[in-house]
């Protein structure tokens, strides 16, 4: 069995604006306390494009290809992230809160 991380976060932002925020994977910079750095390879921000995460992991730096695998605009992104040891997937869906909480 892989491991899995799963968090629920709440935000006053509609469902568009967070998918177009995260959608842009450099955006990890902002909201992920150990990536260090993260640039666009190529593509346009849709399925193909790629990233390279600098982040920190257990005290040392490593470097993660992120590839975007789906982007479905605005209720679900898939990003894949390799390396030589890696392998992970960060999913995102997104929906309003009809309770508005």
């Amino acid at each position: 069995m892989r491991p899995t991380v799963s968090r629920r976060f709440a935000t006053l932002a509609t469902p568009e604006a967070a998918y177009a925020f995260l959608a842009d994977f450099t955006s990890t910079e902002r909201w992920d306390p150990g990536t260090r750095r993260c640039v666009l390879l190529d593509g346009d921000g849709g399925v193909g494009t790629r990233y390279l995460n600098t982040s920190v992991f257990a005290g040392r730096e490593v470097q993660v290809t992120y590839e975007t695998q789906a982007a479905e605009a605005p209720t679900r992104l898939h990003f894949v992230g390799t390396n030589e040891t890696f392998t992970g997937h960060d999913v995102f869906g997104f929906r309003a809160d009809p309770g508005g909480g």
